[in-house]
Order: C-alpha cells, then structure tokens, then sequence
C-alpha cells in the first residue's frame, strides 16, 4: 500500500513539479507542515486524498484507504483497511480481465489475468465478481464507444464466465 510520500513523489513526476512547497500549495495544504507530513510526524488533513485522487486519476477509495492505513495504529483497524484496499484491488483485476480477455489477448496473458485475479478468492466471489463484469460488459456493449469492442468480443467466440 502506498504511502503519503510516495503519491507526493507520483505528484511531483505527473505535474513536473520539484518542490514540496508547490505540492502542498496543489494539495490544499500549509506549506510549512507539508515536510512533517512527509516525515510522518503529523497526518495530512483528510481531503487530501481526494484531491490526490482527482490529480492522480486514481479511485478516492483507493488513495484514502492508503492514507488512513499509514496513520493508523491499531492493527485491527490496519487489518480491515487492507482487507477494503484488497477487496478494491480485486475489481480492478476483474476489469483487467474482462479487457484482457475481451481485446484478443494471448492464452499465456488471458492465464495470468485469471491466477491474478483469483488468488485467494473463494469461490463465491468470484461467481459474483464474474457475473457483474459480465453485466458490465453487456451494459457497456451498448454505448457507441464499445460497439467495436462488442463487435470482437462476439466475433471472437470469448464468454465471460467461464
């Protein structure tokens, strides 16, 4: 899981920025608290990782969790945060597998998509995850911007869910 410092660096790279001053004044925060943040001697204010989210493209669900997991201490608290990371983590892969599958990949990809995604899953989980992809695909074939995609999916004979 990433940590405060390391989505400042991702910032830093993204916006071509090289002070943390510049960072903090993008992240809505006091410049002069910005290095103890870094030290991880105070915490960040909590809209942090939101606006690290919207600046990054990532998920707010996935940025918080990752915040929240650094300044918290209690290890039953620190357990159930990596377990909402994991369970994030887990529909990330189910969409890389659907477009994996979907865009003609190789046997060997197509494989290491499914072990990647069903490493520690119980088999109920991933009937669910596979029935919503599958949704999901069906429901996005209908948009303009997919038709091409549905067009390959079909013609390449591939069904989700097996």
């Amino acid at each position: 899981m990433k940590k405060f410092f390391e989505y400042v660096q991702e910032i830093k790279e993204k916006q071509g920025i090289t002070s943390d001053y510049a960072v903090a004044k993008l992240l809505l925060i006091d410049p002069t608290k910005i290095g103890y943040m870094l030290e991880g001697k105070r915490n960040p204010p909590p809209a942090t990782g939101y606006i690290i989210a919207d600046l990054l493209g990532h998920d707010h669900r996935e940025v918080c969790t990752c915040l929240a997991y650094e300044q918290t201490k209690d290890e039953a608290q620190r357990e159930y945060l990596k377990s909402v990371f994991f369970r994030y983590s887990r529909r990330v892969a189910a969409l890389f597998l659907a477009i994996t599958i979907g865009v003609g990949a190789t046997i060997s990809e197509r494989s290491m998509a499914y072990e990647i995604f069903h490493k520690d899953m119980t088999y109920s989980q991933i009937i669910r995850i596979k029935a919503r992809t599958h949704l999901a695909l069906c429901a996005t074939a209908f948009t303009s911007s997919a038709r091409s995609f549905s067009g390959k999916l079909l013609a390449s004979g591939t069904v989700i869910g097996e």
